[in-house]
């Protein structure tokens, strides 16, 4: 039977080899298998750390976005401040300006009263002088009453001493 299958002893040894190399291959086989479970485990790791960094990328996305929006607002405040400092100014400038007109305001009524009070005085002597004008004519038309009845009787004084 050996014969008819040509199991030469060289076919022999190589089967002999083959199955060794098998035997060897198979315990080999067997620190793949670990090797591929550590791969595995590994890549599971990898897979775990990848989600970990992903998340982690999206959080510092968040917190850079969220940081920008911060250095915006503080850059709106800073303007918001500079305006605020603009318009006390010009609220500081105004009042000085009121102050002024305020006090212009104030000597031009006590000039108003000064001059109403001097016209009133002159409306008074005014009024006393139409008084004494009025009393001057009174005088006056007796005088001249007084002097037409002396003219009379003076008149009549000469006509007599010619007559």
């Amino acid at each position: 039977a050996l014969e008819k299958g040509k199991f030469t002893p060289d076919l022999m040894e190589r089967l002999r080899r083959g199955m060794s190399n098998l035997a060897e291959t198979a315990t080999r086989m067997t620190s793949l298998t670990s090797a591929v479970t550590v791969t595995n485990e590994y890549s599971q790791n990898v897979r775990k750390a990848s989600h970990s960094l992903a998340e982690m990328t999206k959080s510092y996305q968040s917190t850079l976005s969220s940081l920008s929006d911060m250095a915006n607002a503080s850059k709106d405040a800073k303007e918001y401040h500079t305006q605020v400092q603009h318009i006390t100014k010009n609220l500081s400038a105004l009042n000085a300006v009121y102050e002024m007109e305020l006090k212009d305001a104030n000597t031009h009524l006590k000039s108003m009263g000064k001059f109403y009070s001097n016209v009133a005085s002159a409306m008074e002597s005014i009024t006393q002088a139409g008084k004494n004008s009025e009393q001057f004519k009174n005088e006056l038309q007796r005088l001249t009453s007084n002097v037409a009845t002396l003219n009379k009787v003076y008149g009549n004084m000469l006509a007599a001493m010619k007559g």
